[in-house]
């Protein structure tokens, strides 16, 4: 039988028991309840259906999951000797880091890097300097070619909590500053 609530205010179609203290528990709802009926009802049946698999609290898996980055501008003398470079205010380990560096001063030199936790590092240089409209492939991370026979290049040493390390190796006599564009993942 129907509930209904006539036009004077008496309801009729409640046995007794059948609601009591005018609350509906869970053994007055059948299954298969649409979503849409719940809250403001934008939230479909599928999408509830969604958090099934979910094995904790959905906000923790979300936040563990999250992926972080940080894009970075540093320089490098490269008049300077070999050595390391800290890059750190990162706010957590990298795990991949890709970069962009162009030597200033330098018409042509363009390196683009990347490297990962595993080790694989690699970058694809403008090879202008040496041969005109040519590009090259390095397992430096970083690498800018000055006059063909003046180098400088970097590999990842170190991730490190808050960034990562690059070893430095010049070969002949660079000079200028590098301008390095850096995107760092974890």
């Amino acid at each position: 039988m129907a509930i209904v609530i006539n036009g004077s205010g008496t309801i009729t179609g409640v046995s007794a028991g059948g609601l009591p203290d005018g609350s509906v528990d869970s053994d007055t709802l059948a299954t298969g309840i649409d979503a849409t009926k719940l809250a403001d009802g934008t939230v479909t049946s599928t999408e509830l259906q969604y958090i099934n698999s979910l094995s904790s609290n959905a906000q923790t898996q979300i936040s563990g999951a999250g992926l972080s980055s940080d894009v970075s501008l540093i320089s490098r003398d490269m008049a300077t000797a070999s050595g390391t470079q800290a890059v750190t205010g990162v706010g957590f380990q990298p795990t991949c880091v890709f970069t962009l560096a162009v030597g200033n001063g330098i018409i042509g030199e363009v390196s683009v890097g990347f490297t990962d936790s595993s080790s694989t590092e690699g970058s694809v240089q403008n090879d202008e300097n040496r041969t005109a409209g040519a590009w090259a492939y390095d397992n430096s991370f970083i690498r800018i070619v000055k006059n063909g026979s003046d180098i400088y290049q970097g590999q990842i040493s170190s991730y490190d909590a808050d960034g990562f390390t690059i070893t430095w190796t010049k070969t002949g006599s660079p000079t200028g500053t590098m301008m390095i564009k850096i995107l760092a993942l974890k």
